[in-house]
């Protein structure tokens, strides 16, 4: 992922272009079937996700 569009998310736009760069590097994008868990309650976070497009339930 470029760092632009992470400065667009109010989470990350306080960073550096640098801090950016770094956070973007990390980027995995993954893509996820209709009705397919990314993660259950109670599950270990092993991880960070954000939400690009499409409904999402918790």
């Amino acid at each position: 992922m470029k760092p632009d569009p992470l400065s667009k998310i109010p989470l990350f736009e306080h960073l550096s272009d640098r801090e950016r760069r770094k956070v973007a590097g990390e980027v995995v994008e993954t893509h996820y079937r209709k009705d397919e868990f990314i993660f259950r309650e109670g599950d270990r976070a092993t991880s960070f996700h954000i939400l690009k497009a499409g409904p999402s339930s918790a």
